[in-house]
Parts: C-alpha cells; structure tokens; sequence
C-alpha cells in the first residue's frame, strides 16, 4: 500500500516528453490514494480515488527540465534534491506502473512496494555495446528514512559521472534524509561507461529505494539504435535462485538475459544444464545467450542460480534493434498470485498508442484467461517441469490475467522506433505466516495478535492458539482478555499452492504485582520521584523488572542530622592536673553520634583502644589522646581531633599585687595553677565593698582586667576553691600550706594595684 519512485534523467532531453503514473487496484471497493513528492508536498489532485474497473492514469509533467518530479536536469545530478520523487499511499495494495515518451523511446517502471526498500543492491543495465550520442547509465536513489548513509562502489574507477562539474571519484557517499533523492549518470562518451556500472554495490545504513536502467541504451550491433530501459530492483534478501524468461518480438541481439552476482561462486545454469554456463564472483556479471531460448511458437530460458543474484532481461517490442526494454525479473515464488488484476491501458501512454502484448509464466496445464477469455498456446519451461510460458500480442485496454495456478505477468508494447517492457508481478508474493503478538502482558492487560505476513498469492491462515481464549474481530486480527498468569504458545500455519510458512510465538502472562522494601536515609529519601522526610510506611506504584506495574510497601528509616554536627579540628595541647577520675573531654556528643578513643602514652608508639562514653573520655596520664565522632549509616557523618596533654606541678599561688599599665606584664589579676580546677569562684571588691569583679569559673578565665574600671588602690578578694585531689599546694598571704582534700576552701586576702 506505500510506493516510492525516485527520479532519472535523460543524457539528452529530446528523449523524454510526457510521463504519467498509471495507477490499478484489485479492491472492488474505492481506494483512496495519495501522492506527495519527497518534501511530503502533495502532488496533482491527491488524494485520488481508485477502483478495480476505473484505474487512473495521472500526468506528471513533460521533459526534465522544468521540476518533474520523476525527471532531473543536468545540473540537478549528484547533488540531495528534497521535492522530487513521488511517495504514493494507499488504504488497499494497488499496483503502480511509470510509464515514460518521446517521438523516439518510450519505457514502463514496475513499482515494487514495500519490497523494494532495503540496504544492499547491485546495479544492473544494458552493456552498451558502442559509444553514441544520447547514450547513458542512470541510477535514481531515495531515502524512506532519516539520516541514511548511503555508499556506491565497486564500479569501475574510469567511469565519470555527467553533472555539472562531473564526477570521478571511486566512490560515491552521501546521506539523505526521508524522501531525498540523489540521481547519478554516466554518458557513454568511454568505454568505461559502457558497461563498467554494472554489477555496482549500492550500501546504505537505512532503508533506500533504488530506480536503474540506461536512458537511452542498447545492447544490439547498431550505433544508432537504442531506447529507454529502465526499472525498479528489490534489495539483496529478496533475489532468487530460479528465473524464467519469455522471449519478445526484438532482434537476437536485443533478446538476452543479464546475470548480476553478488555473493562468491555463483554458478549460472541454462535450461537444466549440470554444468554451468559460467561461474561468477561478486559483482561480475553474465549475458545469457539468445540461443538459451527455446521452444514455439514462443520461447522461453529457464536460469538456474547456485546462489541469489539479480537477474534483467532485454527484450524488445518488434524486431527493430530501436525498441528494447529492461525488466527486473523476480525469481519464481511458491507465493505468486492467481491473478493480476488489472494491468491499465497496456497499449497506451498518454494518447500514445501502442501494439501491446504481454508475457505470462504459470503452472503447467493451468487455465491462464484474460479478461475471462481463456488463452491456449502455453510452452513447457525446459529443465523446469511443472511451468509454462506465454506470450499474448495484440491486446488493448485494461486487462485481468487469471490462472488456476501461480502466475507472474508482464507487458511489453512498440510503436515504431519506441518499445517499453513492464512486470507485473512476482515481488511481495512470497508465503509469509508472520504476525504481531507481544512477549509478555501484565495482569489486567490485554494481548492483541494480527497477521503481518502475506497471503496475496492465496495462502490460507490456519491460527491455533492452544488454550489461550481469545475473540475474534476479524481480518485476522484477536485479542486476549483476562487471562490466567503462565505462558501459552500461539501458532500460526499459512499454506499457499505450492509452498507453506510457519510462525511460533510464546507469550508469557504476568501475575499481579505487590512487594515490599525497606530502607533508611539520611534526612530524606527519594523513591519514585517523591521525597520523603520522615520515618514510616509508604505505598507507591512502581514498574517492575517485567515492565508491569506494581504496588510496593517501603518501610522508611529516616536518620535527622546529627547536633552538633562536628567537624575536624587542629590538635590542641593540654596542660592538665588531674584529679582522680577526672574526665578529659566532657562535651556530651548526640546520641546519634558513636565515639571512639584512641590514646597514645608519653613517649610511646603504641595506641591504647579507650572505653567510649557518649560524654568524655577518662584521663589516663600524660599523652596524646585521638577522638572520632561517627554517625554510621546512613549519614556516615564524622569527625576527628587530637588532644596532646601535658602535665605540670599542682601548686596553687595567689598573687598580692599586679600592675595593669598595658607593658604585657601583670596586666591581669591572674591565679597560677587555678586553670585545672573547674568552678573556682573569685569576687573582688574595692575599700568600700562593692563587687569589682565576679566569676564562677575563675580557673579557665583571663583573670580581672581592671584598666577600665578601676583605679589604683587596695582591693579585697575572696577565692573558693574545690579541691578534688588527695592534697593541694596553696600559697596565699599567709605563705604557702598543704590543704587536704576533698572539700572546698575559701581564701581571703588583699591585692594591691598600681600602675
């Protein structure tokens, strides 16, 4: 139901005038139809409407030089055209035939379909015999796809390409995008563009279609007879090995067959011959004989391949050496159809007229009709029992072949020095029992399986869907509702005439889906696209390994940031009296926090693991001490710091006089040995008694800085200190003594400040 047909140019423009799209469906019913060029512009009066009965011819413009959309100028070669080309869609398949005039040459293209997308072709044309003055090769490509790359090689490297400059490189790469074309052509003004194109190798990365032929050619012995020969080719997976030939009305010389090989070692059998005409490497190439046909009152040449190759017949409309044509030829499918129905105004192109005729190859002893005008004269293939040829002249109008048996279908037509040859038939043809179905459904989903193979040649679909339930909406195609979870096996069994196509498919039925997960984060967490804050049960609908979706249960442990969060700090030296007992560090962390201390003794490299209170460490001698904060997962917060602690003389000394004159020394009122007794009160008051100062924890402070605040003078302190340790050295004013403890003492004296 899609065509694609790229354009081609003529060396001289005197060789093409008018040129039309004749258009014919099978479908009793209307088939709408649209055309649009390669830019997707739509093209005439699209969107037209055909039916089996009422074909449509539609012109598309005359000559090359003013925008045809299925001919280029000279200036337009070698270069990516975007609006030329035509794409022609429709709702139901229909056949699509170009059909090409001058006063001089006249050619049909066969539009392939579907078939004649892909990536790997050889090229194929008449191996001009001499060099003349309208001669050429040509070769249109357009891209179904985006961003294709697309390669030419293995052509001979003397060949130059016509454009405007000309081309002569190796190769040729270039890349085209959804509906461009490239066209290339050589003229034959060398010998190396006489034949040295055939058997070329056309790659590309996407799906290309590809047009070839020579506009104008020949392979006869005359230096100034030629004509248009041209046609669509199908990609390398789509060649045959078995190929039959109908004779024309041409000249020996016209009438041959051409053998394009492209994988190693193909040997070329005629007519059931054991031993091979020829044997060819990729690329190479084989002119069949005229003498290979045989049989009347027609004749006909059975090719035999070892290997896939391209396979082109020459033939011709009357005996003329000026009327050849160029058919691709289809190898001979098990899947070819009963009927081609219809081939429009087989004598006609435009208001041209024509002696037309075609050529027909079916089952032998089959009943080949046209127009329901039952037709004798069929000749037995030679060295391929079981088939038949015909060739028919002299027919008019739209015509129906019809056969009780597989049949392919070609025309041919000439009318003084112009002749065109066409095929009808043979390329989507095969018995192919594909269809679509998916490999696994989830539950509550339905499955839906349809036929995407292809019946055109009267296969019969034979479905088993094993102990699936399933309904039927017809054209093939079914779906399954609420099924049961497991795995079922569907088949599907098409058998045509003479061959048959299998397919198995395995589609597997989820069950319903819930589970459940747990996890724990830091803070928040994100799952499904949610961010979650906080610790509890949350529901949420996930898609699971199998792609179905699934409700889940998760289980979410969140861990708040740890306070205070700590950070790394320098180490730190300690100069320290210890009491016994007395605790070291005595921050208490977050009980979130997991500490860990490490302490290495006075002049020692070995570290002792400590006990780990959440609150502080004990003392246990001179030394360096190591802390680490942790969290664990999942914060994994942490923290280090060294403590180095040092010991010094507990002593206490209570100083009677200071001198704050701001020279740096005695600036403070400041009690020795006081900064490793925690909660030491001191208050100071001057002669009057009023409070000069006060503080609780006299021990860690700078002591009394009275520049400010007080004047020179007697002042009285009164000092508490704590005792913790077994004794404590003091000395006061009263001179130094050993106070016992544990208690506390009070001290009280007088300070003398001057400046």
């Amino acid at each position: 139901a899609i065509h694609w047909v790229p354009p081609l140019h003529s060396r001289d423009t005197g060789q093409i005038n008018d040129h039309y799209l004749y258009l014919s469906t099978p479908s009793v019913d209307p088939v709408e139809v649209t055309i649009r060029d390669g830019s997707g512009a739509s093209f005439g009066d699209s969107p037209y409407t055909v039916q089996n009965g009422a074909p449509l011819e539609i012109y598309v413009e005359n000559g090359q030089t003013s925008g045809s959309k299925l001919m280029v100028a000279e200036n337009e070669l070698n270069t990516t055209l975007d609006n030329r080309g035509l794409i022609i869609e429709s709702t139901e398949p229909i056949f699509c035939n170009a059909r090409y005039r001058s006063n001089w040459q006249a050619e049909a293209l066969t539009s392939k379909g579907s078939k004649a997308k892909g990536t790997t072709f050889r090229f194929g044309a008449m191996p001009i015999s001499n060099q003349a003055g309208i001669r050429s090769f040509v070769f249109g490509i357009m891209a179904t796809e985006e961003a294709v790359q697309v390669q030419v090689s293995n052509y001979n490297p003397q060949v130059v390409f016509a454009g405007i400059p000309t081309v002569n490189d190796d190769n040729l790469s270039f890349t085209l995008n959804a509906g461009e074309c490239r066209v290339y052509s050589g003229y034959a003004n060398s010998d190396a563009n006489l034949a040295g194109m055939i058997g070329a190798l056309i790659q590309s990365s996407g799906d290309i279609v590809v047009n070839i032929g020579n506009w104008c050619g020949s392979i006869g012995t005359g230096a100034g007879n030629q004509d248009i020969g041209a046609d669509q080719i199908v990609p390398v997976p789509y060649l045959g090995q078995d190929h039959i030939l109908v004779e024309g009305i041409g000249d020996s010389s016209q009438e041959r067959g051409l053998v394009v090989a492209h994988y190693p070692n193909t040997a070329v059998y005629l007519n059931g011959s054991a031993t091979p005409s020829v044997t060819l490497q990729p690329g190479e190439w084989y002119l069949t004989p005229n003498s290979a046909y045989t049989g009347t009152p027609h004749s006909n040449v059975y090719i035999r391949l070892s290997e896939p190759a391209y396979v082109y017949q020459f033939l011709a409309g009357s005996s003329s050496q000026s009327t050849p044509g160029l058919n691709f030829i289809p190898p001979i499918s098990c899947g070819m159809p009963h009927s081609v129905d219809e081939i429009p105004s087989i004598q006609s192109i435009g208001s041209t007229n024509y002696s037309g005729g075609i050529f027909a190859i079916t089952e032998e002893n089959a009943t080949l009709t046209i127009d329901g005008v039952v037709y004798g004269g069929g000749v037995v293939v030679d060295g391929f029992d079981g088939w038949e040829t015909y060739r028919i002249l002299n027919l008019t109008g739209d015509i129906t072949v019809e056969s009780s048996g597989p049949v392919a279908v070609g025309l041919f037509g000439s009318s003084a020095d112009a002749g065109f040859s066409g095929y009808y038939s043979g390329f989507s043809l095969n018995i192919d029992a594909a269809f679509e179905a998916p490999d696994f459904v989830c539950w509550g989903d339905d499955a839906t399986f349809e036929f995407s193979g292809d019946t055109l040649g009267g296969g019969v679909l034979d479905w088993d869907f094993g102990l699936l339930d399933f309904e039927d909406f017809g054209d093939d195609l079914f779906v399954a509702s609420d099924v049961d979870p497991g795995s079922y096996d569907v088949s599907l069994h098409v058998t045509g005439d003479l061959c048959a196509d299998s397919s198995f498919h395995t589609v597997t039925f989820y069950p319903p889906y819930s589970g459940q997960s747990a996890a724990s984060a830091c803070e928040s967490y994100v799952w499904n696209g949610n961010a979650y804050s906080s610790t509890g049960i949350f529901l949420d609908t996930l898609t699971s390994a199998t792609g179905c979706d699934s409700l889940v249960e998760l289980d979410l442990n969140i861990m708040p940031l740890p306070d205070p969060m700590l950070v790394d700090w320098m180490s730190d030296t300690l100069v320290y009296c210890p009491v016994p007992g007395s605790l070291l560090f005595g921050v208490e962390a977050d009980p979130l926090y997991q500490l860990s201390w490490t302490f290495w003794a006075e002049g020692s490299n070995d570290s002792i693991p400590l006990p780990s209170p959440i609150a502080a460490s004990a003392y246990y001698g001179p030394g360096l001490y190591q802390i680490i904060y942790a969290t664990g997962a999942p914060c994994y917060f942490s923290a280090t710091g060294t403590i180095a602690v040092e010991i010094e003389d507990c002593s206490i000394t209570i100083p009677n006089v200071f001198s704050p004159n701001g020279d740096g020394k005695n600036d403070r009122f400041y009690v020795d040995g006081l900064f490793s007794i925690q909660n030491a009160r001191m208050q100071i008051f001057n002669r009057w008694g009023n409070l000069m100062f006060n503080d609780d924890d006299f021990g860690s402070s700078a002591g009394w800085d009275p520049r400010l605040t007080a004047s020179e003078g007697t002042y009285y302190y009164i000092l508490e200190i704590p005792i913790l340790t077994e004794e404590l050295a003091i000395t006061g004013i009263g001179g130094p003594e050993i106070v016992e403890g544990p208690q506390t003492v009070i001290y009280q004296g007088s300070l003398t400040l001057v400046r």
